[in-house]
């Protein structure tokens, strides 16, 4: 099974609307000093948001790359190579074998 960009992003999506969720509806607004509580988030967890943002900013297609492969193709230019093609077929195999 392949798992895109498009994939991860919508599991990082939940998880961090998830904790958002229980970070402002599970906890009570003030404590009985009268404090705010607050969540904290570990470097980790940021950078997973960060991540998050940027794979949310990808395009789903690139234009530049899908407009140079059709000219290649008209062209008569475009080659595929055969063993790289092997290569990933096998490779594929044996990763949904795991």
């Amino acid at each position: 099974m392949r798992i895109s960009t498009e994939h991860i992003g919508r599991i990082l999506e939940t998880y961090f609307s998830k904790i958002q969720k229980v970070g402002t509806e599970k906890l009570p607004a003030l404590s009985r000093t009268g404090k705010q509580d607050q969540a904290t988030f570990s470097s980790r967890a940021e950078e997973i948001e960060k991540a998050l943002r940027l794979i949310a900013n990808l395009p789903e297609v690139r234009d530049d790359k899908v407009a140079h492969l059709r000219k290649q193709i008209a062209d008569g230019t475009f080659e595929v190579s055969a063993e790289k093609v092997a290569e990933k077929i096998i490779s594929e195999a044996q990763s949904e074998k795991k």
